[in-house]
Formats: C-alpha cells, sequence, structure tokens
C-alpha cells in the first residue's frame, strides 16, 4: 500500500503528506479523512480487498490536495492567534468566531463528525449546548479558557450530534476522541462563565 501520497500544496509545487491506515469493523466503505496538514487517514472495512485501496486513494487526489491544504492554513492562524494568552483576550468579536469555528471544523474533520450550523454568543449559564438538529452553540468566553478545556468543550458538543444525553454511552463514545475527557470536565468546573 501507499505510505505517502504526492499532492499539490498552496503555491502549486509537489508536497508529500504521509498515508495512515485504520481498519474499521463498522464501516461500509472506504473513506479519507484528513486530521491535520500532514497526514491523510485513510479507513478500510475489515474484509475489503487490499486491492481497491490504492485506486480510490489516487481518484481523490484533487479533494485531498485541496483539503489538506484547508488544514495547513487553519493550523497555521491557530498557531499565530495562540501564541500568548494575551493575544487571545484581545480578540474582536469576528476573530472569536473565526478562531472557534475553524478549531470547531478542524476537530469535526479530525474526527469524522459533523454539525449543522454553528451559533456564538454570550451565555450567562453554559459554555456550550447543541440542538436535536445538530446546531452547535456556544459561548464566545471560552476564548478565554486554556486551549485544553476549549478543545473539550468543542469535543463535548460534537460528541452530542452522535448522542444527545449524558449517559454512559456518551461519556465512553467521548472518550474515544478525548480520553482524559473526564478530567478535563472536573477542571472546567473550577471555571466561572464569565462574559467578554
Amino acid at each position: 500500500m501507499l505510505t505517502s501520497l504526492e499532492i499539490t500544496n498552496s503555491i502549486g509545487q509537489p508536497e508529500k503528506v504521509d498515508i495512515k491506515y485504520v481498519v474499521s469493523i463498522r464501516s461500509r466503505r472506504i473513506s479519507i479523512r484528513v486530521p491535520s496538514g500532514n497526514t491523510v487517514e485513510v479507513v478500510i472495512p475489515k474484509g475489503i480487498n487490499p486491492i481497491q485501496v490504492k485506486p480510490f486513494i489516487l481518484s481523490n487526489n484533487d479533494w485531498i490536495s485541496k483539503t489538506v491544504r484547508k488544514q495547513k492554513a487553519i493550523e497555521r492562524s491557530y498557531k499565530h492567534m495562540h501564541s500568548t494568552n494575551e493575544q487571545t483576550l484581545e480578540l474582536t468579536p469576528t476573530q472569536i468566531k473565526k478562531h472557534l469555528k475553524e478549531r470547531l471544523d478542524f476537530l469535526a474533520n479530525q474526527h469524522g463528525l459533523r454539525y449543522t450550523g454553528l451559533s456564538i454568543r454570550n451565555q450567562k449559564t453554559r459554555w456550550g449546548s447543541c440542538t436535536h438538529h445538530n446546531k452547535i452553540n456556544l459561548n464566545a468566553g471560552l476564548v478565554k479558557l486554556p486551549q485544553r478545556l476549549q478543545d473539550y468543550v468543542l469535543l463535548h458538543e460534537l460528541t452530542h450530534t452522535l448522542v444527545k444525553n449524558h449517559q454512559k454511552e456518551f461519556w465512553d463514545t467521548l472518550a474515544k476522541f478525548l480520553p482524559n475527557a473526564k478530567e478535563l470536565d472536573k477542571e472546567l468546573k473550577r471555571y466561572k462563565l464569565e462574559l467578554l
């Protein structure tokens, strides 16, 4: 199988990205994810004929190139905006929305999750929520939290697109994406909800 793939980068030059293969007993078809700007993840249903995998990857080269470029741009923006805590506190409402949406999209894509809409506003009672129609609502004050807790809240709400309650199934599902979720949940409770 391919161990790397040559794509076209943002300036039109060839660039190689690593390919990681994941065998899934749940998947019914081959699928591709781009968890970061340096890695392409190919999900293969158990029992699939390996000869089918390479042609599938190559046929999706354009999509992979486009998605890798987008992920790299998000990662560059994220790194720049969060080089210091002081920068985070000075973000405008537009920058806050841009940051939270980009990070939400990054985590959703990384874990193969989907949401239908996003609303960001000052909320007095919660850091985030997810509707029955999978629209996610986030508190703008999230940007004041450490990044690990921001990511916890985002993944918590993304998990609600799969499980609508807080029963054992929810926590088991969230733990697949974030093994230390319960520890982060306890840490989050020590932070007071603050409006910007």
